[in-house]
């Protein structure tokens, strides 16, 4: 059986109270939250330990560098060149000890993207070209290019990226931390990259965490089949993001675009926690018919 939660991103980007989430959780008629982009809330180090008390079951938490927001507004943990400073690790520890003081064990991990020269404002132009053009393979060649460039950057920061994530599951054996897929071409790891950090670091608290609208960013975009990521790593699956898309659109409530979650039911490991991750523009009804869909598609 899994465990369905609702996260704080349908709280929207303004500053979360206790009060506000069992709320949220009361009119979505959810029992579990997950405190996602929680690098955005203006004091999580005062919110999360009065979540518990409050009769909140919290069960992940997002962990990301302040200020360094990635294409979804997800924060970013990681850019590969901050690895070799103490920050990285600093926020790896923060976000664990707000994770047991909240009475979560699951740490989602946004590593972040790579330096890539105008990587981020050519893949910009090629989502504004699928919202007006469609995808061609002309797009998709584009895209390719980029992945590409990013896949030869990727080896140089492999080592150090162990490194962190040994470090952190030694120091906390308790927290299970999990790399979630990224949300662009140049996001830090692709899943070559993925298979090869989860055996260097095979620690039994290291897996992975499996962002259903991140995945159907880049198969819309020809680099991986969104659901070859969750496939893939199914042994080492922690949890999942979920959410739907359409086109160029993610984070709309599941059923409301072309995710086929049966089939993701399907690929991921039984119990896991899945954290329903819904835009704060939809309504509570909307993302109620979400959690009905969910539930009808196994989940």
């Amino acid at each position: 059986m899994m465990s369905l939660a609702l996260s704080t991103l349908w709280l929207g980007m303004r500053a979360v109270t206790a009060a506000q989430v069992l709320g949220a959780m009361r009119e979505i008629e959810l029992r579990q939250c997950a405190l996602s982009r929680f690098t955005s809330l203006r004091d999580p180090e005062r919110l999360l330990p009065t979540l518990r008390p409050a009769g909140a079951r919290v069960v992940a938490l997002e962990a990301g560098m302040p200020g360094g927001a990635g294409p979804g507004g997800e924060p970013a943990l990681v850019s590969p060149e901050a690895v070799t400073s103490g920050r990285a690790l600093e926020e790896v520890a923060r976000a664990a000890a707000l994770a047991k003081a909240a009475g979560a064990r699951h740490v989602a991990l946004r590593l972040g993207d790579l330096d890539l020269k105008r990587a981020r404002e050519r893949e910009d132009e090629l989502w504004a070209k699928v919202r007006t053009e469609g995808v061609s393979e002309a797009l998709q060649g584009e895209a390719a290019a980029i992945a590409r460039l990013a896949d030869r950057q990727s080896d140089s920061y492999i080592d150090r990226a162990c490194r962190l994530l040994f470090a952190a599951c030694r120091a906390e054996p308790d927290v299970r931390f999990a790399i979630a897929t990224p949300a662009s071409l140049a996001g830090f790891p692709n899943q070559r990259v993925l298979a090869l950090i989860l055996g260097e670091v095979p620690l039994c608290n290291l897996g992975y965490w499996h962002d259903s609208g991140a995945a159907w960013r880049l198969e819309v975009l020809g680099v991986s089949p969104a659901g070859s990521w969750a496939g893939e790593h199914s042994e080492r699956t922690f949890g999942a993001a979920l959410s739907d898309a359409a086109g160029a659109e993610t984070n709309l409530p599941p059923g409301a675009g072309a995710l086929d979650f049966r089939q993701l039911a399907e690929s991921l490991p039984s119990g896991v926690p899945l954290v329903l991750e819904v835009d704060s523009r939809y309504s509570a009804a909307e993302v109620k018919l979400a959690v009905s869909y969910l539930h009808s598609a196994g989940m």
